[in-house]
């Protein structure tokens, strides 16, 4: 009996050894760590083959979001105003604006954009009531947000191409 309970000791030192040795040369192999370098414009992330980048942009009112922007909107001023994230061949963008007018025209509006395959959520976070507008069996419709900070209305638009 001593024998086989020294036996059995010995195979568990070596299956643990084994797998520490295996998790220490070959596991951030099969695993690495992502690697992240900064730009001028952001980031781009490495991890094994797959190769991504996170962009701060600028200037976002010229760009195709596949929907408009509400009329009189303006860009968050003072910050960065939107961001551009590629990951293999999807390109997700967001631009960020404001209004004055209140969230029930905003949503309203982008409802009408929408057309009859509009889709309207609600969510409450907090004290803040965001809504969501997109557009049902679509897998690349635009996704816009909507939320008032009291003084202002926020505009998110969310495009993935």
């Amino acid at each position: 009996m001593k024998k086989f309970l020294i036996a059995v000791l010995v195979l568990i030192i070596l299956g643990v050894s084994g797998y520490l040795l295996y998790r220490y040369y070959l596991g951030d192999a099969l695993n690495p760590q992502p690697k992240v370098t900064k730009t001028t414009s952001g980031y781009d992330i490495t991890q094994g083959n797959t190769k991504s980048s996170i962009n701060e942009m600028d200037n976002v009112s010229s760009f195709n979001f596949g929907v408009s922007i509400y009329p009189g909107a303006q860009e968050i001023q003072g910050q960065t105003s939107g961001g551009q994230m590629k990951s293999g061949d999807k390109t997700m963008t967001t631009g960020l604006f404001t209004t004055q007018n209140s969230v029930d025209d905003v949503v309203n509006y982008y409802g009408k954009e929408f057309g009859v395959n509009a889709v309207i959520g609600q969510e409450t976070i907090g004290t803040t009531v965001q809504k969501t507008i997109t557009q049902k069996n679509s897998t690349n419709a635009p996704i816009v947000i909507v939320s008032s900070d009291g003084k202002t209305t926020n505009i998110q638009i969310i495009s993935v191409n």
